[in-house]
């Protein structure tokens, strides 16, 4: 191998008797002549074992730091909300989340068709009674925004409304 100006060499030797050894066998040029001067270096396997491990450990960890980084990044974490409507009410009827947060809404209908309305979200999903049905959406605008039911259910249905707490 050449690295720069020098030339290493790397062989092995086994002697009888002896533990094998791994030597290192380093040129370089002396001044402007063309001769060379040659080191030799005697390291045994278990010591280039050792280093080559050391090497190798301190390059995962720093990779392993490195993706611990960028693994959060890509995924968001689901905020999970159960909701129960029935005899026009939400249940909860008010929501808070996280501008950014991805939002699962896990929506069961207990008494009667219902629908789910959040306008500012573009979502309107009808409810049919004894379902449960999910409804996903991106939290992506800090504000109070006023949900109801889209399905008539009956007398009070026009009360049957709640709201979604999108908090910075």
């Amino acid at each position: 191998m050449i690295f720069g100006s020098r030339l290493f060499l790397f062989y092995e030797s086994a002697l009888p008797g002896i533990w094998n050894k791994r030597s290192i066998l380093w040129l370089s040029p002396l001044s402007d002549n063309l001769f060379l001067q040659a080191k030799e270096f005697k390291v045994n396997k278990l010591k280039m074992t050792l280093i080559g491990l050391t090497i190798l450990s301190a390059a995962s960890a720093r990779t392993v730091a490195q993706g611990a980084k960028y693994a959060g990044a890509g995924v968001q974490a689901v905020h999970e909300i159960q909701v129960t409507l029935r005899k026009y009410e939400f249940s909860p009827s008010s929501l808070r989340v996280r501008k950014g947060e991805r939002v699962k809404l896990v929506m069961a209908a207990a008494d009667h068709d219902h629908g789910f309305k959040l306008d500012d979200f573009d979502i309107n999903q009808k409810i049919p009674k004894g379902t449960t049905v999910v409804v996903e959406f991106t939290a992506d605008k800090a504000s109070t925004f006023q949900f109801r039911c889209s399905n008539v259910c009956g007398i009070g249905h026009r009360n049957m409304k709640g709201i979604l707490v999108v908090e910075e």
